[in-house]
């Protein structure tokens, strides 16, 4: 059985470091590459808290 994939809304690529350090806040997305919609990373930032 083949599930379909739905692309991402948003995704972000990076060294692994970056992405760590962008997870926390730390750098912004300067380092990395947004694909796909902005929006929702600024939605992800709002409402995510990495505790």
């Amino acid at each position: 059985m083949t599930q379909a994939v739905e692309p991402a809304d948003c995704s972000l690529v990076g060294t692994a470091a970056d992405l760590y350090l962008f997870l926390w806040n730390r750098v912004g997305t300067e380092r990395l590459r947004v694909d796909g919609d902005p929006a929702v990373l600024g939605l992800w930032r709002e409402l995510a808290r990495i505790t």
